[in-house]
């Protein structure tokens, strides 16, 4: 074998041995009626058809989920990808169930399944929302020249690739139109619902912050109840000592007892010659 044809020749192997790991441990479970419906819809973003579809689908991570953490951070970023992807199953599993009650009368979670297994999305309707979400961050000024003029010209980046706007789509990884259709969907709601997401947030870090300081009140105030209980517990009741003159003088003023080389009384400051 040419020496130049050995890269290709491991990233098709390793292709094949995702593509067969996805069809022995992801297949099964899909493919299982045990499985609930649920868990198959949340399992189905993991499977992908074969290697050509998951590389795709990493390609295009890479590409949107770069800018958006560089807009929103790493914590905004994989809470808004966790939201897109319970979202968008759960809305493919919703619009299934309502037309299989319009078309049979009755729910079959075995039809419902075997139609959710047909699909093989993968990661396509989620990326479908993060490019919606990618749409709404204003243009980067500090992209080259290059880039500018393609994108005024109706060229558009497709996993770091330039090409036209109109063949876009068959770059796009393999999904159905459903899922598409729903991923597109939730992710309008998404830029609609900009406001409502920042009331939201903004209780859930008010929520949060609370709940640490009062938890953090909470313990500073029980361990300084332990260090109380413990000073108590290991005090010592002070013994009382008679008073010898010729050891210690008494003030005649506040009645205090200092000792014998003391020139003057601790309590009120007054001179031994005065006091006595």
């Amino acid at each position: 074998m040419l020496w130049w044809l050995q890269p290709v020749t491991l990233l098709m192997s390793t292709t094949l041995l995702v593509a067969y790991a996805y069809r022995s441990d992801l297949y099964r479970l899909i493919q299982s009626h045990q499985t609930p419906l649920y868990q198959r819809a949340f399992i189905l973003v993991f499977y992908h058809e074969n290697g050509l579809h998951l590389l795709k689908s990493i390609a295009w991570v890479l590409k949107l989920c770069s800018h958006l953490e560089r807009k929103y951070g790493s914590l905004h970023l994989l809470y808004t990808t966790t939201m897109m992807i319970i979202s968008t199953q759960g809305l493919v599993l919703l619009v299934l169930v309502i037309s299989q009650m319009f078309t049979d009368g009755r729910l079959d979670s075995s039809v419902l399944g075997a139609q959710l297994s047909s699909f093989n999305p993968g990661f396509s309707g989620v990326l479908f929302s993060l490019q919606l979400c990618m749409k709404a961050i204003p243009f980067n000024e500090n992209e080259n020249a290059r880039t500018r003029s393609d994108r005024r010209d109706n060229y558009k980046p497709v996993a770091g690739l330039i090409v036209l706007a109109a063949l876009q789509t068959f770059y796009l990884a393999a999904a159905h139109f459903l899922i598409a259709i729903c991923g597109i969907a939730v992710g309008f709601l998404y830029q609609r619902t900009s406001r409502i997401r920042r009331a939201l947030s903004v209780y859930f870090h008010l929520t949060i912050s609370r709940f640490f300081l009062n938890l953090y009140s909470s313990v500073r105030n029980d361990y300084a109840q332990d260090l109380r209980r413990r000073d108590q517990s290991n005090t010592v009741e002070e013994t009382c000592v008679p008073f010898d003159p010729q050891l210690q003088w008494q003030c005649h003023r506040c009645s205090e007892i200092n000792g014998v080389f003391l020139l003057s009384c601790e309590g009120c400051r007054v001179c031994r010659s005065y006091s006595v």
